[in-house]
């Protein structure tokens, strides 16, 4: 076994180091690079050793080089000398001129408005009945105007008195001429014509 694999040179292992020497996480092997060309990329040759047999691998790179844009007045602002108070004063009053603040600061975080639940069923269930019965109508037997009108007006309790009105014309009606109709202009003057 070569120990050129392992980037260390022939005059500096002892032979009884030859033959113990792995690649492991130690000694990963020889490893070789070109220079990058003008965009960048470089080839990196390794020769890796792997279950007793020697493999040489060739990765081309690409080498980027960031850079890093420093104001030049900042840099003179930090080394400049100091000047007015700060001049004068010393620098433990310079320290407790500059002092960090320690309020305590209560941060409330806005809270989702929970509705309860039993509140929302019976929103969901109010929906449900009223639902239902507008689905009832729908799917009921159609009847006459005024049969639909009076069934309205018994639900929502109005002409019970009306009821009272009706059955009275009827009596006068009875008691009176026998259906026929009379104008104004001959009513009250006898019976019929």
């Amino acid at each position: 076994m070569s120990t050129a694999r392992w980037g260390k040179k022939w005059a500096d292992v002892d032979e009884d180091e030859d033959d113990n020497m792995n690649a492991g996480p130690d000694n990963k092997g020889s490893r070789f690079e070109t220079k990058a060309d003008k965009d960048g990329i470089k080839t990196v040759i390794e020769y890796v050793e792997r279950d007793g047999s020697t493999y040489r691998m060739t990765r081309r790179v690409k080498q980027r080089v960031n850079t890093k844009w420093i104001n030049k007045d900042m840099i003179e602002r930090k080394t400049m000398a100091k000047f007015g108070k700060a001049l004068t004063n010393s620098e433990a009053d310079e320290r407790t001129m500059c002092v960090k603040s320690v309020e305590v600061v209560n941060i409330e975080l806005t809270k989702k408005v929970t509705v309860d639940l039993s509140q929302k069923d019976d929103a969901e269930d109010k929906f449900f009945d009223e639902s239902l019965k507008i689905t009832e109508s729908l799917l009921k037997e159609k009847k006459v105007w005024t049969d639909m009108n009076k069934e309205t007006k018994e639900e929502v309790g109005v002409g019970a008195g009306e009821e009272d009105k009706v059955e009275e014309k009827k009596e006068d009606a009875a008691a009176g001429s026998a259906g026929k109709y009379v104008p104004p202009s001959l009513r009250g003057k006898g019976e019929g014509a």
